[in-house]
């Protein structure tokens, strides 16, 4: 599946600068739109280790209101997350009515790096294309709008950009030992990524394949899937506005009718 996607897309970076200049004030008002609707949305960043994840969040930084959003970064859990189901921590990030989240790595980590580093056994990452499904029907069925984006790059250019950092003194950080072990094993993750898409891939909650080869490209594509989302969660919060019972006021209470009794009882003789 994700081998047969085109990454040969491209934009100058100036053209990508010139068309993210005109989504912007779309963005912007789309964002205020879903606040006064009361709407949540979360956008899930998944993705190839330096396929451009960190910069696509980067740049929507920049573009939203920074009133309305929260970037949530998934390392390894605190000893705290670690007593509790997996979901605990990512349910306590999930956003307000009217606010956006973005999720640099999620909740998919576990059926993909800890799948694939043997970090869990068989049966919990197993486990997990269940909990997942029901965890994200749950948002969207109590009006959170989820979006899931994988940025998909070669097995080539993912060893390109690696060497480039490295070759880079103020960029070598990016690359750790584990990026290098992952690399080694894409065909491993390029499964579990295909399988991850096909169970969990959800009318409520689709998933976007970003080719992010050329990233300029990618994060163009990026904006404007965002936009179509947000676009689709308010037409969806509209009809279900229009759908739902309207809310008639209240009939007062009736007057309580004193009841005879034929007979005295013992409160009557108090």
């Amino acid at each position: 599946m994700l081998e047969q996607v085109d990454l040969t897309p491209a934009l100058k970076k100036s053209e990508a600068k010139a068309r993210l200049a005109e989504l912007a004030p779309h963005l912007r008002r789309l964002q205020h739109d879903l606040w006064q609707a009361g709407v949540p949305l979360i956008a899930v960043f998944e993705g190839w280790d330096c396929a451009g994840k960190g910069e696509c969040i980067s740049l929507l930084a920049e573009l939203l209101d920074p009133r309305g959003f929260r970037v949530h970064v998934t390392f390894e859990p605190t000893p705290e997350e670690a007593m509790r189901p997996f979901l605990w921590r990512f349910w306590t990030k999930t956003p307000a009515k009217g606010q956006i989240a973005l999720f640099d790595r999620s909740w998919y980590q576990r059926v993909l790096t800890d799948r694939v580093d043997g970090t869990v056994k068989r049966k919990v990452w197993r486990r997990a294309f269940h909990e997942i499904p029901e965890f994200e029907h749950t948002l969207t069925a109590n009006g959170t709008a989820l979006l899931k984006f994988w940025l998909h790059i070669s097995k080539r250019e993912q060893r390109r950009r690696f060497e480039t950092f490295e070759a880079d003194p103020h960029e070598r950080w990016r690359v750790r030992p584990a990026d290098w072990r992952h690399h080694r094993r894409y065909g491993d993750f390029l499964a579990a990524t295909e399988e991850m898409i096909l169970r969990t891939d959800a009318a409520t909650a689709p998933w976007t394949i970003i080719p992010a080869e050329n990233l300029a490209f990618g994060k163009v594509l990026v904006v404007e899937s965002l936009l179509e989302g947000m676009e689709s969660a308010l037409r969806h919060a509209k009809r279900a506005k229009a759908a739902a019972p309207s809310q008639s006021r209240p009939r007062p209470p009736r007057a309580v009718r004193r009841v005879k009794r034929s007979e005295p009882t013992i409160l009557d003789r108090v």
